[in-house]
């Protein structure tokens, strides 16, 4: 796996595979893998990470010798000793390849810069564009962590702020049948509207913020809204030092805010709340739609009465799209989850992969994304969108597992943009997809990487 926009963490997972030297040889075992044309196991989680360790384990053990650990750690030392006596740096060069993604759980799209945008790996760290999208940098590959997972920006100083951590969503031990997840240290904000440099904040750093699922930004005062495993908290950036407050306890997974600052939320077990912009507490909504799972929550741009509920049952598969258009007081079911139309896919994944978003131009028609990219609108119905093929004539690819959906409305027509496991994909009419990993700034990296050199990653060579 290359550590690109942003990356799943090869260190976080296997630390100890090396940058053997042009004249080394790497232990027998640890050979380059050949390119598999005919599978596509990027296609899952269960893919992706048998693939992943399948590169580092021995080939005939399938286990990771502890010995090549001590290998990778004691040459790189020797390097950096012999740089040292020859005071010369020593000059890294990416192997690439810069077109692939890792999971993307955070976006950002500038609010007075459109050409700005922000995206968050949840294990690769936070990557800046100053060209929509067509070209990225890391922000601080040296930041004490670089598991992002939401993102927003405060409407009146500009400061970009992001929270770390993922365990609401997939396990924190890690095994080869499920993807790991990857603790946060806090929320860390920048200290102007450029996004260059951050720093985490103080009140909240503690554990409560260790699992970040969600985060909105206030439409006109300098207030984020947090939805973590322990709760949703309120912080006040407008008085120095911020002000914290706990709006409510137990895990909140996901969390929206309308034009007029009324904020919904749904718990790990799909009940809704909504809290009045006004009001202090959440209100229970009776949906009639809670299907016992994690769900999703969309408002409609055009109407801040129309909101889209996409719940997961207890199981992980689909059990309803619903919808409100009066606020929450009534609720309909759209659709109901059965095997045509199931997105999260034979492994279930509504626990994992669970995203619904409207249409700007049209609050009856929705994308949702899961393992799958489908579309319902009050005409047509339910249709299956996108294609998990991954070949280079197939203009109709995204990759799996989908994180994100938002939209660019500074173009015409508006361009959709998915974040899922493999990176960015955007799209103007639905049908043909672009990547949009590549173009990494390795000026920056290599800067860093050549900084520190003990760390082990397969996408450069000294």
């Amino acid at each position: 796996m290359n550590r690109i926009l942003p990356v799943l963490s090869t260190v976080a997972l296997a630390a100890g595979i090396a940058i053997w030297g042009s004249n080394e040889k790497a232990p027998v075992g640890l050979q380059p893998l050949e390119h598999n044309t005919e599978s596509h196991k990027e296609q899952s989680i269960r893919g992706a990470i048998e693939s992943i360790y399948s590169m580092r384990l021995n080939e005939e053990t399938k286990t990771l010798e502890p010995q090549w650990v001590e290998a990778a750690i004691a040459q790189a030392d020797a390097m950096k000793s012999v740089s040292k006596r020859l005071n010369k740096k020593l000059e890294w060069q990416s192997m690439g390849p810069d077109n692939v993604g890792g999971r993307i759980r955070a976006f950002l799209m500038h609010n007075s810069k459109p050409e700005l945008w922000f995206a968050g790996g949840v294990s690769g760290g936070l990557f800046r564009s100053n060209t929509y999208g067509q070209s990225w940098m890391p922000v601080n590959d040296m930041q004490e962590n670089l598991n992002v997972t939401c993102i927003a920006q405060l409407p009146n100083s500009g400061k970009i702020i992001y929270g770390t951590g993922e365990g609401g969503f997939t396990n924190l031990a890690g095994t080869k049948n499920g993807s790991p997840a990857f603790y946060g240290s806090g929320i860390f904000v920048s200290s102007d509207d450029e996004g260059t440099d951050f720093t985490v904040s103080n009140i909240a750093k503690d554990n409560r913020f260790w699992q970040c699922n969600a985060m909105v930004a206030h439409p006109t005062s300098e207030i984020v809204y947090v939805a973590t495993e322990s709760g949703l908290f309120e912080i006040d950036f407008s008085s120095t030092p911020e002000k914290l407050n706990r709006i409510s306890g137990g895990a909140i997974r996901d969390l929206t805010i309308d034009n007029e600052g009324n904020i919904w939320c749904a718990t790990s077990n799909g009940i809704i709340y909504k809290k009045e912009a006004a009001a202090s507490a959440l209100t229970a909504m009776n949906t009639g739609a809670n299907t016992g799972g994690r769900t999703s929550l969309a408002i409609a741009p055009q109407d801040n009465n129309t909101v889209y509920a996409l719940g997961a049952k207890g199981d992980g598969s689909l059990g309803s799209l619903s919808r409100t258009t009066d606020g929450g007081k009534t609720w309909n079911v759209l659709m109901q989850g059965n095997s045509s139309n199931d997105i999260f896919g034979s492994n279930r994944q509504g626990w994992y992969d669970n995203v619904v978003s409207v249409f700007p131009t049209d609050k009856n028609r929705v994308i949702m994304g899961g393992v799958d990219l489908a579309q319902w609108d009050s005409i047509n119905g339910y249709r299956q969108m996108a294609s998990m093929f991954n070949v280079p004539w197939n203009r109709s690819y995204v990759h799996a597992d989908k994180h994100i959906i938002t939209w660019n409305t500074k173009t015409s027509p508006a361009t959709c943009i998915v974040g899922c496991d493999g990176g960015l994909f955007s799209s103007k009419d639905l049908n043909t997809w672009t990547s949009i990993n590549q173009r990494i700034h390795y000026a920056s990296v290599v800067q860093r990487c050549s900084k520190r050199i003990g760390s082990c990653c397969r996408w450069c060579s000294g």
